[in-house]
């Protein structure tokens, strides 16, 4: 599998990231972004799905994964939506997308990320995805 899953929560301080571990056993379902016909991130959907979700036992979710168009979204779009997972659902781990093509960025990213609230940082391998 080319996604590398983060098992330590990162936070970008001073150029440097510093840790601490924690349980990732159970099930992040990834879930899917969901658009409006305009094509913008719908956060209404999103939040009835996780309306849904929230019945589950999952232990927390996967956000902007390969199936979450995270390669089609801007970074503020990206936070939008983690900081609305984790504020519908704050007592769930949220994993969320934060690679990009080179370090300096994949580093902003899991920064942002971790502003918006995620737990831990899904990292994908440069060229994961080819491009047009």
């Amino acid at each position: 599998m080319a996604m590398h899953f983060l098992l330590r929560r990162h936070v970008l301080t001073s150029c440097r990231f510093m840790s601490t571990t924690f349980d990732l056993s159970g099930v992040f379902p990834p879930i899917v972004t969901p658009f409006d016909k305009a094509e913008n991130i719908c956060l209404t959907n999103l939040r009835n799905n996780l309306s849904i979700w929230k019945t589950k036992k999952f232990k927390g979710y996967t956000v902007l994964g390969s199936n979450g168009e995270f390669q089609y979204l801007n970074l503020g779009e990206k936070v939008k939506l983690v900081n609305t997972v984790k504020e519908e659902d704050s007592n769930k781990i949220v994993i969320a997308g934060a690679g990009a093509e080179s370090t300096k960025i994949t580093e902003e990213h899991i920064s942002a990320m971790h502003k918006s609230g995620a737990d831990a940082a899904l990292i994908y391998s440069p060229c994961f995805y080819r491009g047009p």
